[in-house]
């Protein structure tokens, strides 16, 4: 019987040893991937910002030629003021 007892504690030990090992490594992992994320969400806020940047150019641009296509508009109608030629001092 004490031989049975003395193999339950070695089989005992060695799953605990397992599993404080496998305990170690599951932290580093953990370790890793909360490092990899940290870095990732930099990345994500970064382009973000970028994005920001493009973003409110492009809103820019786009009322800068809104404003030229009215002016053009207004440049092609017959009604504008811009072409409202007189002739003075003309005599026949």
């Amino acid at each position: 019987m004490a031989f049975k007892d003395l193999e339950t504690k070695r089989s005992l030990r060695k799953k605990y040893r397992d599993s404080k090992d496998q305990l170690k490594y599951t932290q580093k992992s953990l370790a890793s991937t909360e490092q990899e994320r940290d870095i990732a969400n930099s990345r994500l806020e970064k382009t973000k910002a970028k994005l920001n940047k493009v973003t409110a150019l492009y809103v820019a641009e786009r009322a800068k030629n809104a404003e030229l296509a009215r002016k053009l508009k207004a440049l092609e109608t017959p009604e504008s003021e811009a072409f409202g030629f007189e002739c003075v001092g003309v005599k026949k």
